[in-house]
């Protein structure tokens, strides 16, 4: 995965109004060029408030020759207040999306046009 991958998801999940992303990246150290390659990125997205907060979508990409695990979970929602149900799935159908554009190779074909 490359830099300007790891941005332009960033990017997309910003634009969502959440409370809280948690990010995770692994930098591989193997691969050094003009930029950075990452071969692990992880994002918890969590919503709720006054510290009662509750990870609603986790996204992860590992592409580590230990891991190759690409996964995407909505959580359940019996753990979710009412409220944050249709957020929920307005924040999955955009990880949905992006991991869609990331395996068909169209991630960054968007932000080019």
């Amino acid at each position: 995965m490359t830099y300007q991958e790891v941005k332009e998801i960033k990017r997309r999940l910003y634009d969502i109004e959440t409370t809280t992303l948690l990010f995770d990246v692994g930098l591989d150290s193997t691969n050094w060029g003009e930029y950075p390659k990452f071969y692990y990125f992880n994002v918890e997205i969590q919503l709720g408030e006054d510290d009662k907060e509750t990870t609603v979508v986790e996204l992860l990409i590992d592409e580590s020759p230990e891991g190759e695990e690409i996964h995407l979970e909505k959580c359940d929602y019996r753990f979710i207040d009412e409220k944050y149900e249709q957020k929920q799935q307005e924040v999955y159908d955009v990880c949905k999306q992006i991991l869609s554009d990331y395996l068909n190779g169209n991630l960054m074909k968007e932000v080019e046009e």
